[in-house]
């Protein structure tokens, strides 16, 4: 599909995500899709509270 948006449209940036981890990550390298979004790189990461008084 992504090459299909391209042929059709080059100037498109395609960006893909939801449901991609690390393991289907080699699938998407060297096609068409430009930007690859994925939750885990940051579900696991823990939150930090922080104020700043200007």
């Amino acid at each position: 599909a992504a090459a299909a948006v391209k042929a059709a449209h080059p100037r498109v940036t395609v960006e893909v995500s939801g449901g991609l981890n690390l393991e289907v990550l080699p699938h998407f390298l060297g096609s068409e899709v430009d930007v690859i979004s994925m939750g885990c790189l940051t579900h696991g990461a823990t939150s930090l509270d922080f104020a700043l008084r200007v």
